[in-house]
């Protein structure tokens, strides 16, 4: 395989713009960010303005004459984004590129392997970047560290070799865990305890590491899933939820999760995602799931309202 130099970056918000900056103007690699019709023509006379700089970046428009294929292809758009993004870079996908899903959740990978064979799409997530987009703002303090592979990753892949060469040669800090749907679902588990507490409590970090209430409401819905991955196979324990309070103790107090950003932009929230789906799994398994139960009805009603203002 060759030397990846071509890479597009599809969903410009917290994540897409830190990670875009890491190959932005970078000597032997062509970036490009997907974005086609008004939105291409809003970030063209926008540009974005990125911890206080502006950046403009070259987009990539689906609508083109001759796309020209990515090598590699970061999805970070929301998870109700993705089917309108799946087709939106089409295009853009040729024989050997590789797509990398950096979303929240449990089941982007899969939708994406179907769309373009599964043997494109990396597994990955993102472990203590905190930012946030409002409009075409993006600021973040730090990255933390990406963890990205196949779902076993007992010997690294031809794949995983081709991009880790490249976060190498980015200096992006990354890990390739050996059990890449166990740290899946570790993540996961995490979005559903603090951004949607954080949601619910209308605070960031902060609130969490001082507050034995919101830490507790944080927990109790993490425990949710914990107990539904010891159904499931995936097998997370109490130990992980120690792990994430060793993160959560060092993350900026004034951080916020993206799901509290959201509702007070009155954008949607990806509240489907998560308690709805751990309440969707939780009937199939047999599992009592009462805690996201009452967070999917109170964040759905915060979010139709904050979407009306």
């Amino acid at each position: 395989m060759q030397p990846i130099q071509e890479v597009m970056v599809v969903g410009l918000g917290a994540i897409g713009g830190a990670y875009a900056l890491k190959f932005f103007n970078k000597l032997g690699i062509t970036l490009r960010v997907l974005a086609g019709g008004e939105r291409k023509k809003r970030y063209e006379a926008q540009g974005f303005h990125i911890n206080d700089t502006p950046y403009q970046f070259r987009y990539a428009d689906p609508a083109e004459p001759q796309p020209t294929p990515a090598q590699l292809i970061i999805v970070a758009v929301k998870d109700y984004g993705l089917q309108e993004a799946i087709t939106e870079m089409a295009p853009f996908v040729g024989g050997d590129t590789l797509i990398l899903s950096l979303m929240n959740g449990i089941t982007s990978e899969e939708r994406l392997g179907e769309a373009f064979g599964a043997d494109k799409v990396l597994y990955g997530i993102c472990m203590g970047l905190d930012g946030f987009r409002d409009g075409n703002v993006i600021r973040f303090q730090r990255y933390g560290t990406m963890s990205f592979g196949k779902a076993d990753n007992t010997q690294w892949s031809p794949e995983v070799e081709r991009v880790a060469s490249l976060f190498d040669q980015m200096d992006i800090v990354y890990q390739v865990p050996q059990n890449m749907l166990y740290e899946l679902w570790y993540k996961f588990m995490v979005n559903v305890g603090i951004n949607q507490a954080s949601a619910l409590v209308g605070e960031g970090f902060g609130a969490f590491q001082k507050i034995s209430e919101a830490h507790q409401l944080m927990q109790d819905a993490m425990k949710e899933v914990l107990q539904i991955t010891q159904k499931n196979g995936v097998k997370l324990t109490p130990a992980d939820l120690e792990k994430w309070d060793a993160v959560l103790v060092n993350m900026p107090p004034e951080s916020r999760p993206s799901m509290l950003n959201d509702l007070e932009s009155g954008r949607q929230t990806e509240v489907e995602m998560l308690a709805g789906t751990v309440c969707r799994l939780g009937k199939a398994l047999g599992v009592p799931t009462p805690v996201n139960q009452v967070l999917y009805q109170a964040i759905r009603a915060k979010e139709q309202v904050a979407m009306k203002r």
